[in-house]
């Protein structure tokens, strides 16, 4: 196995094939990509077939590969030289028969060195197994017109709504790859999901309805990643077992549906769902020698949402707001209630939350985009024995710009969650393509919280310097 990655490897020699990055990438995996202000300029087409198939679409079957070397070192982690040393290969396939029908199929793995190098140190078995190895089908789907104004798209997908750089918002139905948190774009951290899709477009309305039989969650961090969301809640003293996934239920799977219209410059989006919290609660299990013994567990809510866009000028303005129903919140009250004599204490207190996200994007200067986002989360029923503040609060920024012709990118992003205390997140990344099929990236992501119920706290031990080299075939 590792003898096939050192061949992979070999391959970032071999001279370059006429595919270029921009040809690999697409709307949901490119980290330089924006919503662009083009993209609300009122262009009423006659047909849902206007706007799925393209020239590139109708060239037959396509095939591209990306390969990157990439080696990040946390210099907070103790006894740790590099936290990564991995090797990463991305293949797609795209075949379009004909006008009605095209297949996409692509493949990602990779294998992570970094774990021989510390073989000193005993990883739980999870880590190893989320972080050492990877080798799965990414997307694989099928695309068919059924007509001028609907068309069915069958498989594993990614799903993007809404339009945010911070957090999500109205984007509820893919989950994100958190297993590296902060050190990569959103964009990059979509995670496709098996779903049978209906888009069509129908008096001047497009449609979306989405049928999910796979579930599937965000993937977490672990304990001994660096990364481990349940960090707190550890150092607290609770002893948490493996995560409670949910079944794929296919009697009753998780469905969405969207709809978006455009009024000249204003863009309108209307969602409702019925699917699995993509983030679990910890759900109590049994008291162990007076230790605390839960399990990261999933419930189902209800989310119905809007979705705002506004163009005027070279600015964009939007707006996102969702009302989450079911949701189950943590307590901070445990002990006290095994002081009360409760041998079952309740961990989390189940109520309804808004969620909100203001945002102005600028795009007046030639090769600059900036977005400024305001997200907040407000609890319908409060209660002083919740974990999170009534209301919380996230400030946010991306900024990238493009020099030398396109060929040097900067990105910078940063975040202030304001939960209980402070905690920032910053994340500087520069990439320069030495040609249309190999480019270098280099970025540092830096977390900073003090207090142990912020959100940040979990990872303020996770600072990571990276440097990867990608070659596109």
């Amino acid at each position: 196995m590792k003898s096939t990655y050192i061949l992979i490897l070999a391959l970032l020699f071999v001279p370059p094939s006429h595919t270029s990055a921009t040809e690999l990438s697409d709307d949901t995996g490119d980290p330089f990509a924006s919503f662009g202000i083009d993209d609300l300029e009122v262009q009423e087409p006659k047909s849902l077939s206007q706007l799925t198939i393209s020239e590139a679409d109708q060239q037959g079957l396509q095939i591209s590969a990306e390969v990157t070397t990439s080696v990040a070192n946390a210099p907070e982690r103790e006894n740790i030289n590099y936290s990564k040393t991995r090797l990463t290969t991305f293949v797609k396939a795209d075949r379009q028969w004909n006008d009605e029908l095209r297949t996409h199929l692509s493949y990602s793995g990779f294998y992570d060195y970094a774990y021989e190098g510390n073989e000193d140190i005993a990883f739980d078995p999870q880590t190893l197994d989320e972080y050492e190895f990877q080798s799965e089908v990414y997307e694989a789907y099928v695309s068919y017109m059924l007509n001028d104004n609907f068309q069915a798209k069958v498989g594993r997908q990614v799903i993007v709504w809404g339009n945010t750089e911070i957090d999500r918002v109205l984007d509820v139905v893919t989950p994100l790859d958190l297993r590296e948190v902060g050190t990569k774009d959103i964009g990059e951290q979509r995670l496709p999901v098996t779903s049978l899709r209906l888009l069509g477009y129908l008096n001047g309305w497009q449609t979306e309805f989405v049928v999910l039989p796979e579930i599937r969650p965000d993937r977490l961090g672990t304990r001994d990643s660096g990364f481990d969301p349940f960090a707190s809640a550890r150092d607290s003293g609770y002893s948490l077992l493996e995560t409670s996934d949910p079944d794929n239920d296919y009697s009753n799977p998780e469905k969405a549906l969207r709809l978006n219209r455009s009024f000249y410059n204003l863009d309108l989006s209307l969602v409702a769902a019925d699917v699995f919290d993509d983030t679990p609660y910890l759900d109590f299990e049994e008291l162990n020698n007076n230790q605390v013994v839960v399990q990261p567990t999933y419930n189902r809510v209800n989310v119905s949402g809007l979705g705002l866009n506004y163009v005027s000028g070279s600015l964009l303005y939007k707006a996102e707001a969702t009302e989450v129903s079911n949701k189950n919140l943590a307590r901070v009250d445990v002990a006290e209630q095994i002081m009360m004599g409760n041998s079952t204490p309740s961990t989390y207190y189940q109520d309804d939350i808004y969620r909100y996200m203001l945002g102005l994007e600028y795009t007046g200067i030639s090769n600059l985009f900036v977005t400024f986002e305001y997200i907040a989360q407000k609890i319908q029923n409060y209660q002083p024995f919740l974990d999170a503040p009534e209301t919380s609060k996230t400030y946010g920024m991306v900024m990238r710009y493009k020099a030398l012709n396109e060929k040097l990118n900067f990105t910078l992003t940063t975040l202030q969650n304001t939960d209980n205390g402070r905690g920032n997140f910053a994340r500087f990344e520069t990439r320069y393509s030495f040609s249309d099929s190999l480019y270098l990236r280099l970025s540092h992501s830096r977390f900073d919280s003090s207090d142990n119920r912020n959100p940040v706290y979990n990872f303020r031990n996770s600072d990571r310097t990276e440097i990867s080299i990608s070659r596109y075939f």
